[in-house]
């Protein structure tokens, strides 16, 4: 089961349940904007699927297992992306020019692609919750943050930081146990 919708304005989508995948171009110019939701029962999104439109918020159901290249670029207002664990891939420019400030990389991230969320130049926050994932190049390019990574994690080697760390125009790393002293100005 796929879906489609015609060219107009939808301030508010939540696609329904039964729903198995959304192929390349499905939404594309479609006048989405505001909240997005996709349902647990999608295990993928195709090539360009979502670019360009006004989304605001997207969610993405546990089940959803893979998202395509180019599926939310340009999509500039996106400012709140809650990813989930099932997710085990993004593809290349994937989140390209979001306005998303927070990121949690969830833990069933095994691949971010090349330039997966490059020019997000508003991101400051990336949390990675699992293993560290294979990566391309340039995939935070034009980000400067705090990248936190889990506790008692095995594979976040200091070889392993510096590799993902070397995908941001600037990281500052912290575990995720870390908790800001607001006496030392740090509140991030």
């Amino acid at each position: 089961v796929y879906a489609w919708l015609p060219m107009r304005d939808y301030p508010e989508i939540e696609l329904p349940e039964g729903l198995t995948g959304i192929k390349d171009y499905t939404f594309l110019f479609s006048g989405i904007s505001g909240r997005l939701v996709i349902p647990s029962t999608v295990t993928s999104i195709g090539y360009d699927a979502f670019s360009r439109l006004k989304i605001t918020s997207l969610t993405l159901s546990e089940g959803v297992k893979s998202i395509g290249e180019y599926t939310f670029d340009g999509c500039t207002s996106l400012a709140e992306i809650n990813l989930p664990d099932s997710l085990e891939s993004i593809g290349v420019r994937s989140f390209r020019d979001v306005a998303v400030t927070e990121l949690v990389i969830p833990k069933g991230i095994k691949q971010l692609a090349y330039q997966a969320f490059d020019n997000a130049r508003q991101l400051k926050k990336v949390t990675f919750t699992g293993d560290v994932p294979q990566t391309g190049t340039e995939v935070f390019r034009g980000a400067n943050v705090m990248g936190y990574y889990p506790e008692n994690n095995e594979t976040w080697t200091a070889e392993a930081k510096a590799g993902i760390g070397s995908l941001f125009s600037s990281i500052v790393w912290m575990t995720s146990g870390f908790t800001p002293d607001p006496q030392c100005g740090d509140t991030t």
